[in-house]
């Protein structure tokens, strides 16, 4: 009978056995978990690859991202002056397609400035705005400062990636209305 098999096998095999099927049952729970937040949790789920060249990049599609988020004055040579302008640049790739991107210009040694951090609408809160600031801020990694001006209603998003609010940030707009958004 089963209960005569129980009492052959010393105190010692048994623990072990429970231990296993604990071990595989909470490997199981695991696993499960990780298959859940691969399905929910975005950027991890999808094929997003980071590039830091702007070569071979399809300036109508970063246009297309640009007016996804309302960004309509962008155009695809202002777009393409801007980002060879710049020193650092990420794009994000979900597979071939551009999903975001992030750029920045730095004097190489005390500061650097962050501008047009932007993900296409499809692709917003999946994670890959904050992977676009991860990979500038790893370009950036030496430099003493590192500025950005957020875009009203984002700094929450720039706070998450460790940001703070500025004392003595100035700036100049010629454009009176972002003057009047942006300037106390």
């Amino acid at each position: 009978s089963e209960a005569n098999v129980y009492k052959s096998l010393p105190l010692c095999r048994m623990v072990f056995i429970v231990y296993i099927l604990v071990t595989i049952y909470q490997g199981l729970l695991f696993l499960k978990t990780e298959i859940v937040y691969k399905k929910t949790k975005g950027v991890d789920s999808m094929k997003v690859s980071f590039s830091n060249s702007i070569e071979n990049v399809e300036w109508s599609r970063m246009k297309e991202i640009y007016h996804s988020v309302g960004w309509t004055n962008h155009n695809e040579e202002k777009i393409k002056k801007v980002f060879q302008s710049s020193n650092v640049v990420t794009i994000a790739y979900d597979e071939d397609n551009i999903a975001g991107f992030g750029r920045a210009l730095s004097d190489g040694v005390f500061n650097a400035a962050i501008y047009d951090v932007v993900v296409d609408e499809q692709y917003q809160n999946k994670g890959i705005g904050q992977k676009v600031i991860k990979n500038l801020l790893a370009q950036l990694d030496d430099i003493s400062c590192v500025h950005l001006v957020s875009t009203a209603g984002n700094e929450e998003f720039y706070r998450k990636a460790g940001f703070r609010k500025m004392k003595t940030g100035m700036a100049r707009y010629l454009n009176p209305s972002l003057a009047e958004e942006y300037l106390e």
